[in-house]
């Protein structure tokens, strides 16, 4: 885990509390039909890497975070409590998960909620991941997976992992799964032929994974490719493995090189420290 945000923390609490968040509620088929509703909510634009940085490497949420990893709950509280009142969008976020696992304070769902939609407002990844999951499970606000999924979007358009992996878990979850007939998502498919870069990654890793889809590496590289040519870096990074590691395309790491640094260049943290393991500079 990086010592400078709590990312990993909430990625695996995430991870955890969201298997089945798609099937506790209503039919599986009802909750498809409603993410197909033609009106789409806005959510706010993510911050770019760069301006999480900055957030993340301010002296005051630093010290907050060090109280956090020596489990002084409410010490980190404090400390982040003023950062958070002068609209310091990480101080928030970190505050709000304090509330919502009932860290160093009483349990506040709401009170969470409030703080993550205040840093969301700014941009901060956990916290639109964070809301995404919220709407996803309905803790502290009425359950809308349209909505769960548009925050998802929005963190996973900057490489944020935890949200492109409960994007996954929920298409996953959110269609019956039939490995004969063979037939892609309804709704990623939909996305995916309109140009959107991110359900055309998302489609291309469900037919490479085979998940809920019979397995086609053909259509895996056909969409991912699609995506990678308008610059979604998650798209341009698998890509990139896929010549590193030749699981698909015989070995090529000039290509492999071409593909990762234009993720890399783009903040995506994977391609980056792909690169800095082969010992590429950056």
């Amino acid at each position: 885990m990086s010592p400078k945000n709590l990312a990993a923390i909430l990625g695996v609490s995430l991870s955890v509390l969201l298997s089945g968040c798609a099937t506790d509620g209503a039919p599986v088929e009802q909750l498809a039909k409603r993410l197909n509703q033609p009106a789409v909510p806005v959510v706010p634009a993510a911050a770019t890497a760069d301006q999480m940085d900055r957030w993340h490497d301010h002296p005051g949420y630093l010290s907050g975070l060090d109280a956090f990893h020596r489990q002084h709950y409410a010490t980190a509280l404090k400390a982040w409590q003023s950062l958070a009142g002068e609209g310091h969008p990480s101080a928030q976020a970190a505050m709000a998960y304090l509330y919502a696992q009932g860290l160093g304070t009483a349990q506040d769902e709401k009170q969470a909620h409030k703080l993550w939609q205040q840093a969301a407002e700014r941009g901060d990844w956990d916290a639109l991941t964070n809301l995404g999951f919220l709407h996803a499970k309905g803790k502290g606000v009425p359950r809308d997976l349209h909505l769960a999924i548009q925050y998802y979007l929005a963190a996973a358009g900057q490489g944020h992992r935890g949200a492109q992996q409960n994007l996954e878990a929920m298409y996953v979850q959110l269609r019956p799964i039939s490995t004969q007939e063979s037939e892609p998502v309804i709704t990623l498919t939909a996305k995916a032929q309109g140009g959107d870069p991110v359900y055309q990654y998302l489609l291309g890793m469900r037919y490479f994974k085979g998940q809920g889809i019979a397995r086609n590496e053909k259509l895996a590289v056909e969409w991912l490719t699609q995506s990678a040519k308008q610059g979604f870096p998650a798209a341009e990074f698998q890509l990139g493995h896929f010549y590193a590691e030749g699981n698909i395309f015989a070995p090529d790491q000039e290509k492999a090189y071409f593909w990762i640094r234009r993720a890399a260049d783009k903040k995506h943290r994977a391609a980056q420290s792909w690169l800095a393991e082969h010992n590429y500079a950056f």
